[in-house]
């Protein structure tokens, strides 16, 4: 018996199998793990989080994400053989994944155009001409404070410099 024939064997029939429980785990830690980091980065927690922290839990998520796609590729394979052998069911299994990844794929686009779109015009809210006017009147003002506080200090050092030579 092949490796192949073994893959074949276990899989088709194999609906609740191991691979999928490993999947949903997989799927389901990566989830709690994006809404933990999420909760970090809203403030929701009171304790000083730290850059470094939240890098490696995003490093640690994007490792999930990237199984996860390992596995439904394996499986997406799997079941791509399953049809080039004539195998029944392989055909049912592939209309009904497509079916699935068309829902769910529409809503993600719909989602992603709204969250752009919303995205766009709060950065317009925020640069709109008070906020720019209220901008660039800090601006000159810290420009304005820079510019005396050197003079101050431009002074200052003229001065120290007079009283160290005439002593």
């Amino acid at each position: 018996m092949s490796i192949k024939d073994i893959f074949l064997k276990n899989n088709l029939n194999n609906i609740g199998g191991k691979e999928n429980i490993v999947l949903l785990i997989l799927f389901l830690f990566s989830f709690f793990l994006s809404l933990f980091i999420f909760l970090i980065i809203s403030g929701f927690f009171n304790y000083d989080t730290k850059l470094v922290n939240v890098s490696l839990l995003l490093i640690l998520n994007s490792i999930l994400v990237f199984l996860i796609i390992v596995f439904i590729s394996y499986k997406v394979r799997n079941l791509l053989l399953f049809r080039k052998e004539g195998r029944s069911g392989s055909y049912l299994q592939i209309q009904l994944s497509l079916f699935f990844a068309i829902i769910t794929f529409i809503p993600s686009i719909f989602v992603t155009i709204f969250s752009l779109l919303f995205f766009d015009q709060g950065i317009k809210t925020w640069f709109t001409e008070k906020v720019n006017t209220a901008i660039s009147g800090s601006k000159f003002i810290s420009e304005s404070y820079f510019k005396e506080h050197s003079n101050n200090l431009k002074n200052d050092i003229l001065f120290l410099s007079k009283e160290i030579n005439n002593e």
